[in-house]
Protein backbone atom coordinates (compact mmCIF):
# COMPACT_ATOMS: atom_id res chain seq x y z
CA UNK A 1 0.00 0.00 0.00
CA UNK A 2 2.61 2.10 0.46
CA UNK A 3 4.77 1.63 -2.52
CA UNK A 4 1.28 2.60 -4.45
CA UNK A 5 0.73 5.61 -2.95
CA UNK A 6 3.95 6.95 -3.37
CA UNK A 7 3.70 6.00 -6.86
CA UNK A 8 0.64 7.93 -6.82
CA UNK A 9 1.80 10.81 -5.47
CA UNK A 10 4.88 10.90 -7.19
CA UNK A 11 2.84 10.88 -10.84
CA UNK A 12 1.05 13.53 -9.16
CA UNK A 13 4.13 15.60 -8.86
CA UNK A 14 5.39 15.04 -12.08
CA UNK A 15 1.98 16.29 -13.72
CA UNK A 16 2.03 19.54 -11.06
CA UNK A 17 5.33 19.91 -12.94
CA UNK A 18 3.94 20.05 -16.03
CA UNK A 19 0.93 22.30 -15.67
CA UNK A 20 2.06 25.99 -16.66
CA UNK A 21 -0.66 28.36 -15.00
CA UNK A 22 -1.92 31.76 -16.42
CA UNK A 23 0.19 33.63 -13.52
CA UNK A 24 3.34 31.73 -14.89
CA UNK A 25 3.17 32.80 -18.01
CA UNK A 26 2.61 36.44 -18.09
CA UNK A 27 5.11 36.51 -15.00
CA UNK A 28 7.95 34.86 -17.11
CA UNK A 29 7.32 36.68 -20.53
CA UNK A 30 7.50 39.29 -19.50
CA UNK A 31 11.16 38.62 -18.13
CA UNK A 32 12.32 37.46 -21.28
Amino acid sequence: MKKSFLSYKNDEWERYHQAVTDWEVKEYLRLY
